[in-house]
């Protein structure tokens, strides 16, 4: 039997609205993510820097909206009398009706996925960025002479081999 929280229940429509907004900025960064990589490969500078200048603004809402969801978890936490450190949603559901646990388990579920797409995403930009970085590195070190590079052609015939730079930045 479902014993009725006041408390729990004064809060609920506080904590769904946290965890859309929280929905929607994992969406955002979701779209920042795959931004990023597209701007990555297609070589385009001015908007790459104003995304990033987006993504550092979304990361302090982000910090400031999970400080939001943290209050709320711990006001919840006493509320139902578990220790804050070991609070879940998937508790808090297990004390509400079925209509509001409901509720609850789909915007959790939401949640979820969402953070699933984002970490796949940030994977997969993070792997972008370091190619993008070895490759650079590579054809400075070609052009400078820092080392020794050997380039092949399509039928693996040796088309060149760097003993010193293409570009002597002594002179």
């Amino acid at each position: 039997m479902i014993v009725a929280n006041p408390i729990v229940e004064s809060l609920l429509p506080d904590l769904l609205a946290l965890l859309d907004a929280h929905t929607d900025t994992l969406g955002q960064r979701l779209t920042h993510m795959r931004q990023l990589s597209a701007y990555t490969l297609e070589r385009r500078g001015e908007p790459m820097e104003a995304l990033l200048d987006q993504m550092e603004r979304a990361q302090h809402e982000q910090v400031q909206a999970d400080a939001k969801l943290s209050a709320m978890r711990a006001t919840l936490a006493k509320a139902i009398g578990v220790p804050a450190a070991e609070f879940r949603l998937s508790q808090l559901e297990s004390v509400l009706g079925p209509r509001d646990a409901t509720a609850l388990h789909l915007r959790r579920q939401q949640v979820l996925a969402l953070a699933q797409r984002l970490r796949s995403e940030h994977l997969h930009a993070t792997v972008l960025l370091s190619e993008a970085s070895r490759v650079n590195h590579m054809m400075l070190d070609a052009l400078t002479g820092a080392t020794r590079v050997t380039s092949y052609g399509p039928d693996g015939d040796k088309r060149y081999d760097s003993h010193q730079g293409l570009v002597n930045a002594e002179r």
